[in-house]
């Protein structure tokens, strides 16, 4: 089960500005035993504002060996309710997820585990759906039954604290959350933080807050003490590693600092393909990042060459009416208006994509 992680929940892309690719291997290697749910990520890139990493929770026991989800919820089965609940978070249906959830927090007994960690999915749904005050006051119950409950433990308690941040992050309220990011990384690093990957997506989450603020040099404090335990545990190779080069990328980039921007794209870039492939929609993200890059630095012919091998992977995957396959041909286009070029763009275009 998951109250999944980094994810994630993907949007509509925005034209491009600063922000860049965050990459859909990033929530693999963070979810322990879960389910994905969203998109930083689930799934696929998509050129967006980063995304926070969801707290993990561990599955409530069922005996049901096939789920059915085509019944509403049923009273008095919060154990099928819960595991219904998990099934449709995974195939994105919230509002039926969150009803799952809740009807499993209702019929689970009122100070027990089980129902704080319904709570705690139902408010990782409730935030994805940007139901905001639902979703503070489902971690709010769980944090009180986790307070009271002797049994609980110090790593359950902090689920609800991400929950809390992450959806105070959401809605803009970047002092509060960092307020529970903090709660949760003081519990992680009395749990033996220095070699957890899930200390490593409270780093991220903070070095995301403090670039939400423009305090860029917090925030890549943050995600080098990310990048420290990802290397250390995961190593270079490893996709969610590979994320973090991303996202020190994105900062530089915001400060300008183009070198080191490029030179930590281009380790995303490499183990991205030597681990996924090169028509792997992680990959195509990568190259859509240098391509912005390049963008900036007035290097247009460079970010061409990218942008269509962007472009053209996306076709492989999925089609031209694609969101990432839309988004990188606008991209596309903004760079070769900047550039000056006096051809017709769509006559240019169909002569490249001949190539």
């Amino acid at each position: 089960m998951s109250n999944s992680v980094e994810v994630i929940v993907k949007k509509v892309p925005e034209k491009k500005k600063w922000w860049e690719i965050l990459l859909g291997s990033t929530v693999v290697a963070a979810v322990i035993g879960g389910l994905i749910a969203g998109g930083f990520l689930l799934i696929n890139s998509s050129i967006n504002k980063p995304e926070p990493t969801e707290p993990l929770t561990q599955p409530v026991q069922t005996e049901a060996a096939q789920i059915e989800t085509d019944n509403q919820p049923q009273p008095d089965n919060p154990n099928l309710n819960y595991s219904r609940g998990e099934v449709f978070l995974e195939q994105l249906e919230y509002q039926k997820a969150a009803e799952c959830f809740e009807q499993a927090a209702k019929d689970y007994e009122s100070d027990s585990l089980d129902r704080a960690k319904a709570l705690n999915q139902a408010g990782l749904v409730y935030s994805k759906m940007a139901h905001y005050d639902q979703a503070i006051n489902c971690y709010q119950e769980a944090q009180a039954i986790y307070n009271q409950n002797s049994q609980a433990n110090q790593l359950e308690l902090s689920w609800a604290y991400d929950g809390l941040a992450i959806t105070y992050l959401r809605q803009g309220h970047y002092d509060k959350a960092l307020i529970w990011f903090f709660k949760v990384l003081a519990i992680k690093e009395k749990l033996g933080g220095e070699d957890r990957t899930d200390t490593a997506s409270t780093y991220n989450n903070i070095a995301l807050v403090y670039q939400k603020q423009n305090k860029y040099d917090d925030a890549l404090e943050y995600y080098f003490k990310a990048l420290a335990i990802k290397e250390k545990v995961l190593g270079k190779e490893h996709p969610n590693t590979a994320s973090t080069y991303n996202n020190i990328g994105i900062v530089y980039r915001i400060q300008g600092k183009y070198d080191e921007a490029l030179e930590n794209y281009l380790k995303a870039q490499a183990v991205f393909e030597r681990v996924l492939g090169k028509d792997h929609p992680d990959t195509a993200a990568a190259y859509e990042n240098i391509a912005l890059l390049y963008g900036d630095q007035g290097k247009y012919d460079e970010a061409f060459e990218l942008y269509l091998r962007a472009y053209r992977v996306y076709l492989k995957l999925y089609n031209a009416e694609h969101p990432d396959a839309k988004r990188c041909l606008d991209n596309l286009r903004d760079a070769y208006t900047a550039s000056g070029l006096e051809e017709p763009f769509d006559a240019w275009f169909a002569q490249q994509l001949k190539k």
